[in-house]
């Protein structure tokens, strides 16, 4: 990909990401205002179950496909397309049926004894047709991804976004005064019936891009989707699983620990439903250059372009610390008037000040694991997973029951500490990028610190201030602003603040 394609995508990319994370966020506060945080917590619960139905259905194909199609890009052999998305379509149908039947079928037995909650079992049934859609939905982004064509995932986003929230708008507005049972599952039809929509659009724009048969075609591609796809979706599983357990056992162990059975699915949705989404909107700005490392990396390791690698993850690792760093501290200091503006919580607020010193580990954990990936390292990611669920789901035995909440925030920090730093040394190691701690973390910290005081000194002695959104915009972009500049003047050269994806492809004649 040249390098001018690549900022391309990756700043038409940035905007769709943000903007669905807004829009995220924006039906977040709807769906809170309708059902409440027990009922976000009620929804958590049901999808946690269900989404180790759609690892079943979906886990490895996206990645196989992607992998072994750049595979044949940079061997620059033509004529493969058509017989490996026959190969995937086939085994994402097979898989994604059986998931959806064992959905539908066991949804009263998954719900009542699983989940100890009844009510989950409507939501299931209906969430359980869109399983086969999100399989060869699965199919047709692992394509795209490897054309290059990543603007029409993210327009598939929009549209799952879009049906997903009108449905469930129109649902709650045609019948008012839903049941938490049947509002829960008015969310799941918005779920299934976007899905839908989305994978006739990704069929549509595989038509378009698709690869007309030239020359000579190779053989054996089912065996080499099987031999990525089937060993991710073994340890998916088994991880899905393990997270699944976790999960049901949060709400549990909060209940053991003298809450009600209201206050703890509360608790549960504020986390997952609530404080997460918002921690993750900045990541919009680092989400769509993150998608497109994996068929990037993979086509460059294919070609044995290794300095090309070494530059790329070099240039990632800095971006996604100097943003990270800032964003944690703007979710320290406006986390109270973040949680008032959009849910009107200020319970959120904690959660999110508990939480913001683990953004740039979230972060840069997510990115490490696009390039693992791509450096075809993605058992090493699942083998991750699963230690680390392991770990999770102890701890969650042990600790919720016997220190509540506190108990649920310690896991929170244990998981996501040793989870990324097990990514990164990997990633580090096979890239040979070596981290410049005093100019990739130092100067940083100190300039977000520097900014966050000055701010907090200049803008939070008025409290009634904070309540409008106005202000606190242009608080928070007080402090980006000054954040830049005392990291200008730390770096000492104005060079230093460009992060521009300015790649050079060492060897590759580009």
């Amino acid at each position: 990909m040249k390098k001018t394609s690549l900022m391309k995508n990756s700043l038409v990319l940035t905007g769709f990401s943000l903007a669905m994370r807004i829009a995220g966020i924006a039906f977040s506060m709807y769906v809170a205002a309708g059902v409440g945080a027990e009922g976000m917590g009620l929804y958590q619960l049901t999808y946690s179950a269900f989404t180790l139905a759609v690892t079943m259905a979906t886990a490895g194909i996206s990645v196989a496909v992607t992998r072994v199609l750049t595979e044949e890009q940079g061997l620059r052999r033509r004529g493969s397309e058509r017989p490996v998305m026959r190969c995937a379509l086939g085994y994402a149908a097979l898989v994604s049926l059986t998931a959806a039947a064992c959905v539908l079928l066991g949804s009263e037995y998954i719900g009542s004894v699983l989940l100890s909650d009844a009510r989950t079992a409507l939501s299931l049934r209906v969430l359980a047709p869109a399983l086969p859609m999100m399989s060869l939905s699965s199919c047709f982004k692992g394509h795209l991804l490897a054309v290059r064509r990543p603007i029409q995932i993210a327009v598939s986003d929009a549209i799952e976004q879009v049906v997903e929230v009108g449905t469930f708008v129109f649902l709650i507005r045609r019948f008012p005064g839903l049941a938490m049972e049947t509002a829960c599952a008015a969310i799941a039809a918005g779920v299934t019936l976007s899905e839908l929509a989305s994978c006739v659009y990704l069929f549509v724009c595989y038509r378009r891009y698709r690869e007309r048969p030239a020359g000579r075609q190779a053989g054996g591609f089912l065996r080499r989707l099987l031999a990525v796809a089937l060993p991710v979706a073994g340890s998916s599983c088994l991880a899905s699983a393990l997270r699944t357990m976790e999960n049901v056992m949060v709400p549990s162990g909060l209940r053991k620990s003298g809450m009600s059975e209201a206050a703890a699915l509360s608790d549960y949705g504020m986390v997952r439903g609530m404080a997460l989404p918002v921690l993750f909107l900045p990541f919009a700005f680092l989400s769509a250059f993150t998608s497109l490392l994996m068929p990037e990396i993979s086509e460059a390791q294919a070609a044995q372009r290794d300095g090309y690698i070494h530059t790329l993850v070099e240039r990632v690792i800095r971006s996604c610390l100097l943003l990270s760093i800032p964003a944690a501290a703007i979710f320290a200091v406006f986390s109270g008037p973040l949680s008032e503006l959009v849910y009107h919580n200020s319970q959120v607020g904690m959660i999110i000040l508990i939480l913001a010193p683990l953004v740039p580990l979230m972060y840069f954990d997510a990115v490490a694991d696009g390039i693992l990936k791509g450096l075809g390292q993605q058992n090493w990611v699942l083998y991750c997973n699963i230690a680390d669920s392991v770990i999770r789901v102890f701890m969650v035995y042990q600790m919720i029951p016997a220190m509540g909440f506190t108990g649920f925030m310690l896991v929170m920090y244990v998981s996501n500490i040793f989870n990324p730093v097990l990514s990164i040394w990997r990633m580090m190691k096979l890239s040979h990028v070596r981290l410049r701690a005093g100019e990739w973390i130092a100067k940083p910290l100190l300039a977000a610190g520097a900014s966050s005081l000055t701010v907090r000194l200049l803008c939070l002695r008025n409290p009634a201030a904070q309540l409008d959104v106005y202000v606190v915009i242009a608080e928070i972009l007080l402090l980006g602003l000054l954040y830049a500049a005392f990291l200008w003047l730390l770096s000492g050269e104005k060079k230093d603040l460009r992060t521009g994806y300015r790649l050079r492809r060492k060897g590759s004649g580009a």
